[in-house]
């Protein structure tokens, strides 16, 4: 769970808004974070299915930038 948490803070704030102007580099982290996340969670149980889901959508939406 750490790592999707480093993920966000590299990405948004919780509610999706970005906390600050996210530099490319944050963003590269990011999704490295969110990749390493879904490595690791992305077929874990159910209840943890909306956190695989926003990980997987935040990584799409930072690869189309």
């Amino acid at each position: 769970m750490s790592i999707y948490r480093l993920a966000k803070s590299f990405d948004s704030g919780a509610d999706g808004t970005l906390l600050v102007q996210t530099s490319r580099a944050g963003l590269a982290r990011a999704a490295e974070y969110y990749r390493q996340f879904l490595a690791l969670w992305g077929d874990a149980d159910p209840m943890f299915a909306p956190l695989v889901e926003d990980a997987r959508a935040r990584l799409t939406a930072i690869e189309k930038q």
